[in-house]
């Protein structure tokens, strides 16, 4: 029995680490461990989204903001839902992978001054808005 719980432990961390890993991959950036005073590009995968982009090969717009150190509520958000004149457009980089990028530095792009970004927070729609991700979040760093 021993035996058997501690294989039965070990399938299901490998489990969680493959699936952890490729909803990971559903969002990553440039570079890797971005800091709010500098620029980054964010990935989006479609093809890893668990949602109704998952094989969506149009465009994309990010309603977006940003999560302040001590806080779980999304600030500096950009434009309203479904502003596809004011929110960010993704470019589409081809086979479901798009990309959004922030010019200048995080803060600058989000519009903020003397706070600790802790998180980049998204949520990926199509034009119309019927179609979309879940909210998704990217960690910011902050240059020690």
């Amino acid at each position: 029995m021993k035996v058997f719980c501690q294989v039965f432990t070990i399938a299901s961390l490998i489990t969680f680490l493959l699936t952890s890993n490729v909803f990971a991959q559903q969002i990553y950036s440039e570079p890797e461990r971005p800091d709010q005073q500098e620029e980054a590009t964010i990935f989006f995968d479609a093809t890893k989204c668990d949602c109704p982009l998952s094989d969506h090969n149009g465009d994309l717009w990010a309603h977006t903001g940003v999560i302040f150190e001590g806080s779980s509520t999304w600030r500096n958000v950009i434009g309203s839902w479904g502003q596809n004149d004011i929110q960010p457009q993704l470019q589409h980089l081809g086979n479901g992978l798009y990309s959004l990028q922030i010019t200048s530095s995080i803060e600058d792009f989000y519009n903020v001054n003397n706070q600790d970004i802790r998180q980049m927070a998204f949520v990926f729609r199509n034009a119309q808005g019927d179609e979309q991700t879940a909210g998704l979040s990217f960690d910011v760093f902050q240059n020690s």
